[in-house]
C-alpha cells in the first residue's frame, strides 16, 4: 500500500495471498510517480508462527529492509521506490511441521520456503489512477 504517513498519501492498496500450490510467485505492477513511498505488511499464518523456528525477510532491490519503528504498526516495512524498476521480495523460511520430512532433500535443506516477488515500475509508464 502507499505509506499512510506520507504527506500526500494517494491511497493505493494491493493484497496478494500465498499460492496454495507454488512456493514462488511474482507480480508486475506499474505505478505513477506520486506512489514512491510504500508500506509492505506480510501476514504469516498462525500455523507458521507455531513452528519452532521461522524467519521473515523483506528486501527492496536486493537490500534487506528493517521492520519499521512506531508509529508504524508492528510487522510493517516502510520503503521508498526509485524511479524505474524496483524489486520487492518477501521470503519466509520455517522448520518443517513436527514429524514431517522431505525425502528428496538433504538434511541441511529440511525446511519450508516461500517467496513472493513484486516488480514495480514507478513513473515511466503513464497510469491513470
Amino acid at each position: 500500500m502507499t505509506n499512510p504517513n506520507s504527506p500526500s498519501d494517494p491511497k493505493w492498496k494491493l493484497i496478494r495471498y500465498a499460492d496454495p500450490a507454488k512456493t514462488q510467485t511474482s507480480y508486475l505492477i506499474c505505478l505513477p510517480m506520486n506512489h514512491q513511498y510504500i508500506r509492505v505488511i506480510p501476514r504469516l499464518t498462525h500455523e507458521l508462527y507455531s513452528r519452532r523456528r521461522h524467519r521473515l525477510f523483506v528486501t527492496i532491490n536486493g537490500q534487506i529492509v528493517p521492520e519499521s519503528t512506531p508509529p508504524s504498526p508492528q510487522g510493517a516495512f516502510d520503503m521508498q521506490l526509485k524511479l524505474g524498476d524496483n524489486e520487492i521480495g518477501v521470503e519466509v523460511l520455517a522448520d518443517l511441521r513436527e514429524g514431517e520430512k522431505k525425502e528428496y532433500a538433504p538434511p541441511q535443506l529440511q525446511f519450508d520456503f516461500e517467496k513472493c516477488k513484486i516488480l514495480i515500475n514507478l513513473g515511466l509508464i503513464p497510469v491513470n489512477v
